[in-house]
Order: structure tokens, then sequence, then C-alpha cells
């Protein structure tokens, strides 16, 4: 089953915003902090930032693409049915 165009529009603009929350979140920490890493926590905050990006940008991809929709039908007119 495929998504609605209500649910695609509240997904893409979740994963648009993430960026944005991601970046207010971490303005002003040094990179020292940021790049920290210990034997017992490998990965550090800017990975795991990296990660979600990452994931962010695959996940928007993905619906735009066509796994769930097409492109026109997201961007496209709003009378025009999701299928």
């Amino acid at each position: 089953m495929k998504a609605t165009r209500p649910e695609i529009e509240a997904y893409l603009n979740l994963l648009t915003q993430t960026s944005r929350r991601i970046t207010k979140t971490t303005k002003g920490f040094e990179d020292a902090r940021l790049k920290f890493r210990t034997v017992e926590q490998p990965w550090s905050v800017n990975d795991i930032l990296a990660h979600l990006r990452s994931w962010v940008h695959t996940a928007i991809s993905g619906i735009v693409s066509g796994i769930c929709c097409t492109a026109q039908e997201i961007i496209g007119s709003a009378e025009k049915p999701v299928v």
C-alpha cells in the first residue's frame, strides 16, 4: 500500500526539518567536542549526525524517486491522487 499525499507531505516535511534541527542544535559546539571518540564509544557525535543526515537524504531520495510515489506526484497538482 502506497502512502497518501498528506502522509508523503508530512514525511517529507519531517525529513527536511531534521537536517535543519541538527544544524541548529549543534551550532556553537567546538569541533573537538563533536569529533570526540573513545574505545567504548567509537562513534562521535559528528559520526552519528553524518549518519542521520545521510539517512535523511536517502529517505527523501527514495520517496522522490518513486519507491512510494513519483516526484511529479509529490510536487504536482494537489488534485492529482497518489497512485
